[in-house]
Protein backbone atom coordinates (compact mmCIF):
# COMPACT_ATOMS: atom_id res chain seq x y z
CA UNK A 1 0.00 0.00 0.00
CA UNK A 2 2.73 2.40 0.87
CA UNK A 3 4.33 1.45 -2.38
CA UNK A 4 1.19 2.50 -4.13
CA UNK A 5 1.47 5.99 -2.32
CA UNK A 6 4.63 6.64 -3.09
CA UNK A 7 4.37 5.64 -6.32
CA UNK A 8 0.92 7.87 -6.91
CA UNK A 9 3.10 10.63 -5.51
CA UNK A 10 5.72 10.43 -7.52
CA UNK A 11 3.90 10.43 -10.75
CA UNK A 12 2.10 13.26 -9.70
CA UNK A 13 4.86 15.52 -9.13
CA UNK A 14 6.32 14.22 -12.18
CA UNK A 15 2.31 15.66 -14.37
CA UNK A 16 3.25 18.73 -12.06
CA UNK A 17 6.30 19.61 -12.99
CA UNK A 18 5.89 18.53 -16.98
CA UNK A 19 5.01 21.48 -19.56
CA UNK A 20 2.19 21.38 -21.05
CA UNK A 21 3.33 20.05 -24.27
CA UNK A 22 4.97 17.17 -22.33
CA UNK A 23 1.85 16.30 -21.08
CA UNK A 24 0.24 16.32 -24.45
CA UNK A 25 2.72 13.47 -25.99
CA UNK A 26 2.63 11.58 -22.81
CA UNK A 27 -1.05 11.56 -23.02
CA UNK A 28 -0.80 10.52 -26.73
CA UNK A 29 1.61 7.60 -26.26
CA UNK A 30 -0.40 5.99 -23.34
CA UNK A 31 -3.17 6.10 -26.07
CA UNK A 32 -1.27 4.45 -28.59
CA UNK A 33 -0.67 1.78 -26.05
CA UNK A 34 -3.84 1.38 -25.20
CA UNK A 35 -5.35 0.99 -28.22
CA UNK A 36 -4.45 -2.37 -29.39
CA UNK A 37 -5.34 -3.97 -26.04
CA UNK A 38 -8.30 -2.55 -26.67
CA UNK A 39 -9.23 -3.35 -29.91
CA UNK A 40 -7.85 -7.16 -29.55
CA UNK A 41 -10.03 -7.12 -26.33
CA UNK A 42 -13.37 -5.92 -28.19
CA UNK A 43 -15.59 -8.27 -29.51
CA UNK A 44 -15.14 -7.93 -33.48
CA UNK A 45 -17.88 -7.04 -35.47
CA UNK A 46 -17.39 -10.87 -37.78
CA UNK A 47 -18.00 -12.44 -34.52
CA UNK A 48 -20.81 -10.44 -33.59
CA UNK A 49 -22.32 -11.25 -36.61
CA UNK A 50 -21.88 -14.62 -36.11
CA UNK A 51 -23.27 -14.95 -32.71
CA UNK A 52 -26.36 -13.16 -33.79
CA UNK A 53 -27.34 -15.69 -36.40
CA UNK A 54 -26.53 -18.54 -33.98
CA UNK A 55 -28.25 -16.98 -31.29
CA UNK A 56 -31.47 -16.59 -34.35
CA UNK A 57 -30.92 -20.44 -35.93
CA UNK A 58 -30.69 -21.97 -32.60
CA UNK A 59 -30.86 -20.21 -29.15
CA UNK A 60 -29.36 -23.24 -26.89
CA UNK A 61 -27.29 -26.62 -27.25
CA UNK A 62 -29.54 -29.48 -26.09
CA UNK A 63 -27.56 -33.22 -27.39
CA UNK A 64 -23.96 -31.78 -25.80
CA UNK A 65 -25.03 -31.37 -22.32
CA UNK A 66 -27.38 -34.78 -22.39
CA UNK A 67 -24.08 -36.69 -23.69
CA UNK A 68 -22.22 -34.76 -21.29
CA UNK A 69 -24.51 -35.69 -18.38
CA UNK A 70 -25.20 -39.60 -19.36
CA UNK A 71 -21.31 -40.20 -19.52
CA UNK A 72 -20.54 -38.53 -16.11
CA UNK A 73 -23.79 -40.47 -14.77
CA UNK A 74 -22.28 -43.89 -15.85
CA UNK A 75 -18.43 -42.79 -15.06
CA UNK A 76 -20.10 -42.24 -11.44
CA UNK A 77 -22.05 -45.49 -11.20
CA UNK A 78 -19.00 -47.01 -12.46
CA UNK A 79 -17.13 -45.49 -9.56
CA UNK A 80 -19.07 -46.64 -6.57
CA UNK A 81 -19.84 -49.99 -8.06
CA UNK A 82 -19.03 -53.41 -7.11
CA UNK A 83 -15.41 -54.29 -9.48
CA UNK A 84 -12.36 -52.13 -10.26
CA UNK A 85 -12.84 -49.99 -13.17
CA UNK A 86 -9.11 -51.05 -14.59
CA UNK A 87 -11.20 -54.93 -14.59
CA UNK A 88 -12.47 -55.38 -18.08
CA UNK A 89 -14.85 -57.59 -16.48
CA UNK A 90 -16.60 -54.54 -14.76
CA UNK A 91 -16.31 -52.13 -18.06
CA UNK A 92 -17.90 -55.39 -20.20
CA UNK A 93 -20.69 -55.68 -17.35
CA UNK A 94 -21.75 -51.88 -18.23
CA UNK A 95 -21.47 -52.35 -21.48
CA UNK A 96 -18.33 -51.91 -23.00
CA UNK A 97 -17.87 -53.07 -26.69
CA UNK A 98 -16.39 -56.87 -26.44
CA UNK A 99 -16.37 -58.99 -29.83
CA UNK A 100 -17.20 -62.08 -27.72
CA UNK A 101 -20.87 -60.44 -26.46
CA UNK A 102 -21.62 -57.84 -29.00
CA UNK A 103 -21.37 -60.15 -31.72
CA UNK A 104 -23.60 -63.01 -29.90
CA UNK A 105 -27.00 -60.72 -29.98
CA UNK A 106 -26.01 -58.14 -27.82
CA UNK A 107 -25.25 -54.85 -30.38
CA UNK A 108 -26.59 -52.71 -27.84
CA UNK A 109 -22.82 -52.66 -26.81
CA UNK A 110 -21.61 -50.49 -30.03
CA UNK A 111 -23.76 -47.22 -28.41
CA UNK A 112 -23.87 -48.00 -24.15
CA UNK A 113 -19.91 -48.10 -25.22
CA UNK A 114 -19.48 -44.34 -26.17
CA UNK A 115 -20.96 -43.68 -22.13
CA UNK A 116 -18.31 -46.18 -20.34
CA UNK A 117 -14.81 -44.64 -19.54
CA UNK A 118 -12.08 -46.89 -17.75
CA UNK A 119 -10.97 -43.88 -16.00
CA UNK A 120 -11.09 -39.80 -14.68
CA UNK A 121 -9.05 -38.41 -17.29
CA UNK A 122 -10.03 -40.07 -20.10
CA UNK A 123 -13.61 -39.00 -18.97
CA UNK A 124 -12.54 -35.07 -18.33
CA UNK A 125 -10.72 -35.04 -21.36
CA UNK A 126 -13.19 -36.36 -23.83
CA UNK A 127 -16.05 -34.01 -22.28
CA UNK A 128 -13.96 -31.22 -22.43
CA UNK A 129 -12.79 -32.10 -26.28
CA UNK A 130 -16.93 -32.33 -26.60
CA UNK A 131 -18.17 -29.41 -25.00
CA UNK A 132 -15.89 -26.80 -26.32
CA UNK A 133 -16.85 -28.13 -30.07
CA UNK A 134 -20.16 -28.92 -29.33
CA UNK A 135 -21.94 -25.80 -27.87
CA UNK A 136 -20.86 -24.10 -31.24
CA UNK A 137 -21.22 -26.62 -33.77
CA UNK A 138 -24.68 -27.95 -32.15
CA UNK A 139 -26.14 -25.04 -32.97
CA UNK A 140 -24.76 -24.51 -36.10
CA UNK A 141 -25.40 -27.63 -37.71
CA UNK A 142 -28.68 -28.44 -35.69
CA UNK A 143 -29.35 -30.84 -32.94
CA UNK A 144 -30.59 -33.86 -35.09
CA UNK A 145 -28.04 -33.42 -37.42
CA UNK A 146 -25.32 -33.83 -34.36
CA UNK A 147 -27.03 -36.56 -32.41
CA UNK A 148 -26.91 -38.30 -35.99
CA UNK A 149 -23.18 -37.78 -36.43
CA UNK A 150 -22.59 -38.35 -32.78
CA UNK A 151 -24.00 -41.84 -32.78
CA UNK A 152 -23.21 -42.87 -36.44
CA UNK A 153 -19.64 -42.52 -35.68
CA UNK A 154 -19.21 -43.86 -32.46
CA UNK A 155 -20.96 -47.20 -34.05
CA UNK A 156 -19.07 -46.88 -37.07
CA UNK A 157 -15.86 -47.40 -34.91
CA UNK A 158 -17.06 -49.93 -32.65
CA UNK A 159 -17.55 -51.81 -35.37
CA UNK A 160 -14.00 -51.26 -36.99
CA UNK A 161 -12.84 -52.52 -33.16
CA UNK A 162 -14.88 -55.32 -33.28
CA UNK A 163 -12.56 -56.12 -36.38
CA UNK A 164 -9.35 -55.06 -35.00
CA UNK A 165 -9.54 -55.80 -31.33
CA UNK A 166 -12.05 -58.22 -30.85
CA UNK A 167 -10.42 -59.61 -27.51
CA UNK A 168 -10.06 -55.59 -25.97
CA UNK A 169 -13.07 -54.55 -23.78
CA UNK A 170 -13.28 -51.29 -26.12
CA UNK A 171 -15.23 -48.46 -24.53
CA UNK A 172 -15.16 -44.66 -24.57
CA UNK A 173 -16.52 -41.24 -26.12
CA UNK A 174 -13.29 -40.91 -27.92
CA UNK A 175 -14.39 -42.19 -31.64
CA UNK A 176 -17.77 -40.05 -31.23
CA UNK A 177 -16.09 -37.06 -30.11
CA UNK A 178 -13.40 -37.62 -32.70
CA UNK A 179 -16.45 -37.86 -35.60
CA UNK A 180 -18.05 -34.28 -34.32
CA UNK A 181 -14.04 -32.80 -35.21
CA UNK A 182 -14.45 -34.31 -38.72
CA UNK A 183 -17.65 -32.27 -39.03
CA UNK A 184 -16.16 -29.37 -37.88
CA UNK A 185 -13.77 -29.57 -39.90
CA UNK A 186 -16.26 -30.41 -43.01
CA UNK A 187 -18.67 -27.81 -41.82
CA UNK A 188 -15.81 -25.13 -41.54
CA UNK A 189 -15.10 -26.19 -45.33
CA UNK A 190 -18.14 -25.47 -46.68
CA UNK A 191 -18.56 -22.18 -44.64
CA UNK A 192 -14.99 -21.28 -46.14
CA UNK A 193 -16.22 -21.74 -49.87
CA UNK A 194 -19.42 -20.52 -48.91
CA UNK A 195 -19.05 -17.88 -47.23
CA UNK A 196 -22.35 -16.01 -44.47
CA UNK A 197 -23.00 -15.21 -41.43
CA UNK A 198 -22.75 -18.07 -40.38
CA UNK A 199 -19.24 -18.97 -41.31
CA UNK A 200 -16.92 -19.37 -38.03
CA UNK A 201 -14.94 -16.42 -37.36
CA UNK A 202 -10.60 -16.37 -36.87
CA UNK A 203 -11.50 -15.01 -33.75
CA UNK A 204 -14.21 -17.76 -32.42
CA UNK A 205 -11.50 -20.63 -33.71
CA UNK A 206 -8.47 -18.84 -31.91
CA UNK A 207 -10.96 -18.86 -28.86
CA UNK A 208 -12.00 -22.62 -28.94
CA UNK A 209 -8.56 -23.82 -30.73
CA UNK A 210 -6.29 -24.12 -27.37
CA UNK A 211 -8.79 -26.31 -25.65
CA UNK A 212 -9.46 -28.38 -28.98
CA UNK A 213 -5.80 -28.68 -28.88
CA UNK A 214 -5.63 -30.14 -25.89
CA UNK A 215 -8.17 -33.03 -26.82
CA UNK A 216 -6.25 -33.74 -29.89
CA UNK A 217 -2.95 -33.74 -28.33
CA UNK A 218 -3.97 -36.23 -25.50
CA UNK A 219 -5.68 -38.59 -28.32
CA UNK A 220 -2.18 -38.35 -30.30
CA UNK A 221 -0.08 -39.10 -26.58
CA UNK A 222 -2.57 -41.98 -25.75
CA UNK A 223 -1.83 -43.37 -29.44
CA UNK A 224 -5.70 -42.60 -30.24
CA UNK A 225 -4.82 -42.25 -33.53
CA UNK A 226 -3.41 -45.96 -33.77
CA UNK A 227 -6.58 -47.13 -32.68
CA UNK A 228 -8.68 -48.13 -35.83
CA UNK A 229 -12.00 -47.65 -34.55
CA UNK A 230 -11.13 -43.49 -33.76
CA UNK A 231 -9.71 -43.35 -37.44
CA UNK A 232 -12.96 -44.54 -39.00
CA UNK A 233 -14.93 -42.53 -36.91
CA UNK A 234 -12.80 -39.16 -37.71
CA UNK A 235 -12.78 -40.29 -41.34
CA UNK A 236 -16.94 -41.37 -41.24
CA UNK A 237 -17.76 -37.61 -39.38
CA UNK A 238 -15.62 -35.81 -42.02
CA UNK A 239 -17.80 -38.01 -44.88
CA UNK A 240 -20.96 -36.86 -42.95
CA UNK A 241 -20.21 -33.06 -42.54
CA UNK A 242 -19.83 -32.86 -46.40
CA UNK A 243 -22.73 -34.51 -47.18
CA UNK A 244 -25.20 -33.05 -44.34
CA UNK A 245 -23.62 -29.63 -44.27
CA UNK A 246 -23.31 -28.59 -47.49
CA UNK A 247 -25.89 -25.71 -47.43
CA UNK A 248 -24.98 -24.94 -43.77
CA UNK A 249 -24.63 -21.36 -44.01
CA UNK A 250 -28.53 -21.24 -45.22
CA UNK A 251 -30.45 -23.70 -43.29
CA UNK A 252 -29.53 -26.75 -41.08
CA UNK A 253 -29.54 -30.02 -43.05
CA UNK A 254 -33.17 -31.38 -43.10
CA UNK A 255 -33.96 -34.34 -40.86
CA UNK A 256 -34.65 -36.72 -44.14
CA UNK A 257 -31.47 -36.31 -45.07
CA UNK A 258 -29.91 -36.48 -42.07
CA UNK A 259 -32.20 -39.72 -41.24
CA UNK A 260 -31.15 -41.06 -44.42
CA UNK A 261 -27.96 -40.85 -43.69
CA UNK A 262 -28.29 -42.49 -40.39
CA UNK A 263 -30.02 -45.30 -41.81
CA UNK A 264 -27.19 -45.89 -44.72
CA UNK A 265 -24.13 -45.79 -41.81
CA UNK A 266 -26.49 -48.45 -39.95
CA UNK A 267 -26.89 -50.44 -42.92
CA UNK A 268 -22.84 -50.30 -43.67
CA UNK A 269 -22.19 -51.43 -40.19
CA UNK A 270 -24.90 -54.46 -40.57
CA UNK A 271 -23.25 -55.16 -43.43
CA UNK A 272 -19.80 -55.43 -42.18
CA UNK A 273 -20.80 -57.08 -38.87
CA UNK A 274 -22.15 -60.29 -40.70
CA UNK A 275 -18.71 -61.98 -40.74
CA UNK A 276 -18.09 -61.47 -37.05
CA UNK A 277 -21.51 -62.88 -35.60
CA UNK A 278 -21.00 -65.45 -33.16
CA UNK A 279 -17.68 -65.36 -31.81
CA UNK A 280 -16.76 -67.69 -29.51
CA UNK A 281 -15.35 -66.55 -25.79
CA UNK A 282 -13.15 -69.46 -24.70
CA UNK A 283 -12.21 -67.80 -21.73
CA UNK A 284 -14.57 -69.73 -19.60
CA UNK A 285 -13.76 -72.95 -21.33
CA UNK A 286 -9.94 -72.59 -20.49
CA UNK A 287 -10.62 -71.82 -17.00
CA UNK A 288 -12.84 -75.08 -16.56
CA UNK A 289 -9.67 -76.82 -18.42
CA UNK A 290 -7.45 -75.30 -15.78
CA UNK A 291 -9.38 -75.99 -13.12
CA UNK A 292 -9.81 -79.32 -14.04
CA UNK A 293 -5.61 -79.91 -14.18
CA UNK A 294 -5.28 -78.37 -10.33
CA UNK A 295 -7.96 -80.24 -9.15
CA UNK A 296 -6.92 -83.77 -10.50
CA UNK A 297 -3.38 -82.85 -10.24
CA UNK A 298 -4.56 -82.44 -6.15
CA UNK A 299 -6.56 -85.41 -6.04
CA UNK A 300 -3.93 -87.61 -7.61
CA UNK A 301 -1.41 -86.65 -5.22
CA UNK A 302 -3.24 -86.97 -2.06
CA UNK A 303 -3.99 -90.82 -2.90
CA UNK A 304 0.14 -90.65 -3.91
CA UNK A 305 0.34 -89.50 -0.18
CA UNK A 306 -1.78 -92.26 0.99
CA UNK A 307 0.00 -95.19 -1.36
CA UNK A 308 3.59 -94.27 0.41
CA UNK A 309 1.79 -94.43 3.62
CA UNK A 310 0.31 -98.46 2.79
CA UNK A 311 -2.91 -96.95 3.21
CA UNK A 312 -3.80 -97.72 -0.53
CA UNK A 313 -2.38 -100.09 -3.35
CA UNK A 314 -1.42 -99.55 -6.89
CA UNK A 315 -5.10 -100.81 -8.28
CA UNK A 316 -6.74 -97.93 -6.20
CA UNK A 317 -4.75 -95.58 -7.90
CA UNK A 318 -5.44 -96.97 -11.35
CA UNK A 319 -9.24 -96.60 -10.21
CA UNK A 320 -9.33 -93.46 -9.44
CA UNK A 321 -7.14 -92.31 -12.46
CA UNK A 322 -10.07 -94.14 -14.74
CA UNK A 323 -12.91 -93.57 -12.55
CA UNK A 324 -12.62 -89.94 -11.51
CA UNK A 325 -9.80 -88.03 -13.18
CA UNK A 326 -9.72 -89.04 -16.50
CA UNK A 327 -13.70 -88.37 -16.37
CA UNK A 328 -13.08 -84.88 -14.78
CA UNK A 329 -10.98 -83.76 -17.32
CA UNK A 330 -12.71 -85.09 -20.40
CA UNK A 331 -16.03 -83.09 -19.25
CA UNK A 332 -14.11 -80.04 -18.66
CA UNK A 333 -12.65 -79.88 -22.14
CA UNK A 334 -16.12 -81.11 -23.42
CA UNK A 335 -16.90 -77.36 -24.56
CA UNK A 336 -13.48 -76.78 -26.14
CA UNK A 337 -15.15 -79.57 -29.12
CA UNK A 338 -17.81 -77.72 -29.71
CA UNK A 339 -16.78 -74.32 -29.56
CA UNK A 340 -18.01 -72.08 -32.66
CA UNK A 341 -16.13 -69.61 -34.34
CA UNK A 342 -13.29 -68.51 -32.62
CA UNK A 343 -11.33 -65.15 -32.52
CA UNK A 344 -8.11 -65.27 -35.01
CA UNK A 345 -5.64 -64.23 -31.85
CA UNK A 346 -7.37 -67.05 -29.73
CA UNK A 347 -7.02 -69.75 -31.99
CA UNK A 348 -3.44 -70.70 -31.19
CA UNK A 349 -4.52 -71.14 -27.50
CA UNK A 350 -7.76 -73.37 -28.59
CA UNK A 351 -4.56 -75.68 -30.36
CA UNK A 352 -2.78 -75.32 -27.38
CA UNK A 353 -5.69 -76.55 -25.09
CA UNK A 354 -6.12 -79.18 -27.39
CA UNK A 355 -2.60 -80.21 -27.09
CA UNK A 356 -3.09 -80.12 -23.37
CA UNK A 357 -6.26 -82.37 -22.85
CA UNK A 358 -5.04 -85.04 -25.75
CA UNK A 359 -1.76 -85.74 -23.51
CA UNK A 360 -2.68 -85.34 -20.52
CA UNK A 361 -5.18 -88.03 -21.54
CA UNK A 362 -2.62 -90.54 -22.32
CA UNK A 363 -0.46 -89.64 -19.94
CA UNK A 364 -3.49 -90.62 -17.02
CA UNK A 365 -4.67 -93.44 -18.94
CA UNK A 366 -0.40 -94.57 -19.58
CA UNK A 367 -0.31 -94.55 -15.65
CA UNK A 368 -3.60 -96.48 -14.49
CA UNK A 369 -2.17 -99.05 -17.42
CA UNK A 370 1.32 -99.03 -15.62
CA UNK A 371 0.31 -99.06 -12.35
CA UNK A 372 -2.39 -102.40 -12.56
CA UNK A 373 1.14 -103.96 -14.73
CA UNK A 374 3.79 -103.06 -12.44
CA UNK A 375 5.43 -101.66 -15.65
CA UNK A 376 8.29 -99.34 -14.75
CA UNK A 377 8.70 -98.48 -18.63
CA UNK A 378 5.00 -97.79 -19.01
CA UNK A 379 5.29 -95.88 -16.13
CA UNK A 380 8.17 -93.87 -16.98
CA UNK A 381 6.62 -93.14 -20.53
CA UNK A 382 3.72 -91.75 -18.76
CA UNK A 383 5.90 -89.14 -17.21
CA UNK A 384 7.32 -88.43 -20.02
CA UNK A 385 3.92 -87.86 -21.97
CA UNK A 386 2.79 -85.86 -18.39
CA UNK A 387 6.26 -83.33 -19.05
CA UNK A 388 5.05 -82.94 -22.61
CA UNK A 389 1.21 -81.96 -21.35
CA UNK A 390 2.17 -79.73 -19.22
CA UNK A 391 4.66 -77.75 -21.23
CA UNK A 392 1.24 -77.46 -23.47
CA UNK A 393 -0.70 -76.88 -20.47
CA UNK A 394 1.35 -73.92 -19.12
CA UNK A 395 0.66 -72.01 -22.40
CA UNK A 396 -2.74 -72.10 -21.59
CA UNK A 397 -2.87 -70.67 -17.81
CA UNK A 398 -3.65 -67.31 -17.83
CA UNK A 399 -0.60 -65.36 -16.51
CA UNK A 400 -1.57 -64.14 -13.29
CA UNK A 401 -2.28 -67.63 -12.78
CA UNK A 402 1.54 -68.92 -13.34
Amino acid sequence: MMFLIALVVVGGVALYVMTSDERVRLLRRIVDAVQPVAAAAAPRAEEHAFRAALRARTSMALVTPALVFVNVAVFIGLLFGAGAMSDPNTLIGWGANFAPRTTNSEWWRLVTSMFVHAGFLDLTINMIGLVVIGLVLERLVGHVTFAVVYFATGISGGVASLFAYPLLANAGATSPVLGVYGLLLATSAWGVLRRSPLTIPLAVVKRLGPVAAVFVLYVLVTGGLGNVGNVIALVVGLGFGFVLTMNVGETTPSLGRAAAAMAAMVGIAVVCSVPLRGIADVGPSIAQVVAAEDRTASVYQHAVNQFVKGRADAEELASLIEGTILPDLQSASAPLRTIGKVAREQRPLIADAGEYVRLRSESWQMRADGLRAGNMHTLREADKTERAALTAFERVRPSDQK
